[in-house]
């Protein structure tokens, strides 16, 4: 992605972020790249973004079953 748009590093790497709340409740934080990918204008970010998107969802969706 970043090959398609370099100003794209201001947010990258994507990563999760694991918190745990003193209630024990633990909650993961993951930044939006579709929503992101649309700040740049650039229709072909806008793509791969969509597909990062749904590799981390899977990934999410992996840890937590």
């Amino acid at each position: 992605m970043i090959n398609i748009d370099p100003r794209l590093g201001v947010v990258l790497p994507c990563r999760i972020t694991v918190v745990e709340h003193d209630d024990g409740q633990v909650k993961l934080y993951v930044m939006n790249m579709n929503l992101v990918s649309h700040f740049f204008n650039n229709d072909q970010l806008n793509q791969y973004a969509e597909e990062m998107s749904e590799t981390m969802m899977d990934l999410i969706d992996e840890v937590t079953m």
